[in-house]
């Protein structure tokens, strides 16, 4: 981050109630955005599990916030409209719901049987 401030996210922690996620993809999700996590430098930095190995990403991501202007219906940012997942009874699975909206878009789930 910018001015020396490091903000290290372990990408194992799957905490739901944390600002910062790192998820399997290695995105990073930050959850309820402010103006304090604005204009910042984000930067990605990897590390070998076996030899310990550390790299950091050649570039850098700032996130730039805007105010809304008026109402935006919910888009899903993902290009995948359904998909379907494998799982054994007992399983836990999560299944992400990445759509945007103003004001926020309350989301719920359902299940149909096949």
């Amino acid at each position: 981050m910018d001015n020396g401030e490091i903000l290290t996210i372990n990408n194992t922690n799957t905490a739901e109630d944390g600002k910062y996620l790192v998820l399997p993809s290695g995105e990073l999700h930050i959850r309820d955005v402010g103006p304090e996590d604005g204009y910042k430098s984000y930067q990605c930095r990897t590390k070998h599990r076996l030899t310990g190995e550390t790299r950091l990403s050649a570039t850098k991501g700032r996130l730039v916030i805007t105010e809304p202007v008026g109402r935006v219906s919910p888009k899903f940012t993902s290009g995948d409209k359904s998909r379907a997942f494998d799982a054994n009874g007992g399983d836990s699975i999560t299944l992400l719901c990445p759509a945007q909206a103003f004001p926020a878009p309350a989301f719920r789930a359902s299940r149909k049987s096949a």
